[in-house]
């Protein structure tokens, strides 16, 4: 059986599927490009689809991808190991359908953010060729946000978070990135979903093009207002609308602090955090 999970719409009318095809532990990440009319495009790998095929004896799955005007693309998912752990990786394939071999190795980019369990759910390309990778990490008790950039070249972004990766916690349970947008300002939007604990709900994140979080992004929502700026030892935060937790991030989007308080005025204690922004 085959299975798509995300297409894009080629400038030429044609169509760029990936997904993934066969059962169980037959399962490989599969890329099928059709003409404008519908049919298969034989000028892609000879056949209109490409098997990526990564580990022969485990499964990978493609999840989505992103094509530039020449036709190259980028192709993200997850590989499974024999240790039952996955982690992310980027493909890219020219646009015959062969992999590029100046890309990480052969072709194939894998990357591992330390945790049991990684995986990649989209992809997007700025406007200077980087690429940014967008999901989850599993530390073997909750997943959150993790996004890495690369360049066209497959070599990671060493002046993006922390060793090219940004992992944010949002809400201390399940978590992880379904979307990237790469907006006109260069700001990075993703869209997710969060376990409260309870259910789940809508995530949305944005970043710098670099790896600062800014408080500015609060505009257009309720009046929110922090105090002391800077502070050392406590700081309340008052709003328009209930608090029913706080949660403190550092630069690189780790979450550090997580307080329990409820009302419109509430007040916390941040001696035990190191000297920096947040």
């Amino acid at each position: 059986p085959l299975s798509a999970t995300s297409s894009q719409l080629l400038t030429d009318g044609g169509l760029l599927i990936c997904g993934f095809v066969g059962s169980g532990i037959n399962v490989d990440g599969v890329v099928v490009k059709i003409t404008a009319t519908g049919l298969l495009d034989t000028s892609f790998n000879g056949t209109g689809w490409r098997q990526l095929a990564l580990n022969p004896d485990f499964p990978d799955i493609a999840l989505d991808l992103v094509a530039t005007d020449q036709g190259t693309m980028y192709v993200v998912g997850l590989i499974n190991h024999a240790s039952s752990s996955t982690e992310m990786f980027v493909a890219k394939i020219n646009s015959d359908g062969s992999l590029n071999d100046s890309f990480g190795s052969n072709g194939i980019k894998i990357l591992d953010a330390g945790s049991r369990d990684d995986f990649a759910v989209a992809v997007a390309m700025q406007p200077d060729d980087k690429i940014v990778v967008g999901g989850g990490m599993n530390d073997g008790t909750t997943s959150s946000f993790i996004l890495h950039r690369l360049d066209s070249s497959g070599n990671s972004d060493l002046e993006f978070g922390s060793s090219g990766f940004v992992n944010t916690d949002i809400t201390g349970f399940d978590s992880h990135i379904n979307a990237i947008i790469i907006q006109e300002d260069g700001k990075i939007l993703t869209g997710g979903i969060a376990d409260n604990g309870s259910d789940t709900d809508l995530a949305v994140a944005r970043y710098e093009s670099g790896q600062d979080i800014s408080v500015s992004e609060l505009a257009g929502l309720p009046f929110i207002e922090v105090y002391p700026n800077p502070a050392s030892e406590r700081v309340s935060i008052s709003s328009e609308l209930p608090i029913n937790g706080v949660s403190i991030f550092d630069d690189v989007g780790k979450r550090v602090l997580t307080e329990r308080v409820v009302g419109s005025t509430v007040e916390f204690d941040i001696h035990s955090l190191s000297s920096g922004s947040y």
